[in-house]
């Protein structure tokens, strides 16, 4: 499947962001029906204006020392 055919589904319509979310599921229309979009005869696309962002990328080093106290010789 190519990455075009793919697309993003919102926190709010995805049923698997509810158990991540800790929300009772006993009652959960959207865990047990899932998102309205899925019986929509006729299927949008949000399409993303800005899909290709130019992000700054950068690299950082971090560390800690801890005091060794044992001396074994």
């Amino acid at each position: 499947m190519e990455a075009s055919q793919w697309s993003h589904v919102s926190t709010r319509e995805n049923p698997a962001d509810c158990a991540s979310r800790g929300v009772s599921l006993m009652h959960n229309t959207l865990w047990f029906y899932g998102p309205q979009f899925l019986k929509d005869t006729t299927i949008t696309s949000k399409i993303l204006m800005d899909a290709h962002t130019n992000l700054e990328q950068s690299v950082e080093t971090h560390f800690a020392t801890v005091p060794d106290g044992t001396d074994f010789f």
